[in-house]
């Protein structure tokens, strides 16, 4: 049985287990976007980022972005980030 500290991490299993093929979003402040189970980079510039998200797009846009890191799985943008759109 999972006690009240491990909250975080039982939503986090849960997720995983109920839902493993839909990209994972986390925005820290305006400065850092991290995003796992994307589907590669569509397209990169210091003002947006294309990422496939598999039925979506994601786009994020703002100033001075630059792709920090990239796995298979996992991506960390940084920079000003202004906006966040899902894109059909």
């Amino acid at each position: 049985e999972m006690t009240s500290s491990l909250v975080g991490s039982e939503m986090c299993i849960r997720d995983r287990v109920l839902a493993p093929d839909i990209p994972r979003m986390e925005l820290v402040g305006n400065r850092a976007f991290y995003m796992d189970r994307h589907r590669g980079v569509l397209g990169y510039s210091t003002e947006a980022v294309d990422i496939n998200g598999g039925s979506v797009v994601v786009r994020i846009t703002g100033r001075n972005l630059q792709l920090q890191a990239m796995t298979e799985q996992e991506l960390r943008i940084d920079g000003i980030i202004e906006k966040i759109e899902l894109v059909e």
